[in-house]
């Protein structure tokens, strides 16, 4: 059995997703729903073509594996811990106790935030909405 764990990548305050390239590592970001609809990306700086869960970056990889951490194992311990506080107890006096306290949060989110690029592009071919450093020669998507 592989269960299957849903984890959203969300895009920025202006609607724009981080995208990093495999190869170059070059961070560009671009606009979901606009442009074309396809399962891969161009990138913008040295043309690799790849599919498009090869262009996550990565603190949105480390984001979803925390979520993920948290979503698996979490309620594990948390029913380990349940059955721990059943052990508890005491003797008449409370000479000796037996109790179960943890402390913190045991899998914390590793939150990111996506970087402010300098220039904003529309593309005048197949309308996606994306953000870059400085210039690029060809869009993500339609590949002009």
């Amino acid at each position: 059995m592989n269960p299957k764990i849903s984890i959203s990548i969300n895009p920025d305050n202006d609607g724009f997703l981080g995208r990093e390239c495999l190869k170059c590592k070059e961070y560009f970001k671009v606009k979901p729903g606009t442009g074309l609809t396809i399962k891969y990306h161009i990138c913008p700086y040295c043309n690799y073509k790849g599919n498009n869960n090869e262009f996550f970056t990565e603190e949105q990889i480390e984001y979803a594996k925390s979520v993920a951490i948290k979503k698996s194992i979490g309620p594990i311990f948390d029913n380990f811990h349940k059955s721990l506080k059943k052990l508890e107890t005491s003797t008449r006096r409370g000479f000796i106790q037996i109790k179960v306290k943890t402390s913190g949060n045991l899998f914390k989110i590793k939150h990111y935030q996506e970087s402010i690029l300098e220039t904003n592009v529309i593309c005048d071919n197949c309308g996606l909405n994306l953000s870059i450093y400085g210039v690029f020669s060809n869009c993500p998507d339609c590949g002009k």
